[in-house]
């Protein structure tokens, strides 16, 4: 497997930020295309105290309707379109990227750059997620609504445990997600196939190709 090369210049020399609330981050596609159906009944749902929900990416009014029918708008920032993202990640204590079944998520570089600013991520074993983050090594794979709020509780009260994730999936990301050793490893791809005998492909119907 190739992952699609990340652009870690855009937040080299990133420095956790003091702020006051626990602050969980989504940094990607706002609709549910993408995005788990119940992000905002699942994040309102989570028991900590000061918990900020910074959500990243275009605009999504269901998303606001939904928190304020739950009487939870307070602990949600919708951010809309941020094309610097290092001042967010910068803030964050967990990237709380929980997306739906059916998701076309792939090499996922906001992911990768979370885990490279060392952000501990919650997700869901869904697309090509399961890929990207190992179970209690890089970060935390959740399977239920209960568990997805219970992991990030769990982070709350376990300060170290956060701070060991988050420099594993550091590591991890600096090893794993490297342009410079991705690009190499896709060009020994092609140079396989270009060993490869050539051989001869028909498409479809010549005569009806012009159809």
């Amino acid at each position: 497997v190739v992952y699609g090369i990340a652009d870690f210049d855009r937040i080299s020399n990133l420095r956790p930020q003091p702020h006051e609330t626990f602050n969980v981050g989504y940094i990607g596609t706002v609709n549910f295309s993408k995005m788990h159906p119940d992000f905002v009944p699942m994040s309102a749902g989570i028991n900590i105290p000061n918990v900020r929900f910074v959500v990243c990416g275009g605009v999504e009014p269901i998303l606001q309707q939904q928190a304020e029918r739950l009487r939870a708008a307070e602990r949600f920032e919708f951010r809309g379109f941020v094309e610097n993202i290092k001042p967010i990640l910068e803030t964050l204590d967990v990237f709380g990227y929980p997306l739906c079944k059916e998701t076309y998520a792939t090499s996922e570089k906001s992911l990768q750059e979370a885990m490279y600013a060392g952000v501990p991520p919650v997700v869901f074993p869904f697309g090509g997620v399961k890929h990207l983050v190992q179970h209690n090594q890089t970060g935390l794979v959740v399977h239920s609504h209960e568990e997805y709020q219970h992991a990030i509780e769990y982070l709350f009260h376990h300060p170290n445990e956060r701070l060991r994730l988050g420099r594993n999936a550091q590591v991890y990301a600096q090893e794993q997600f490297d342009g410079e050793m991705l690009t190499k490893r896709l060009n020994l791809v092609y140079e396989e196939l270009m060993q490869s005998p050539k051989r001869q492909r028909i498409w479809g119907d010549a005569a009806n190709s012009a159809e």
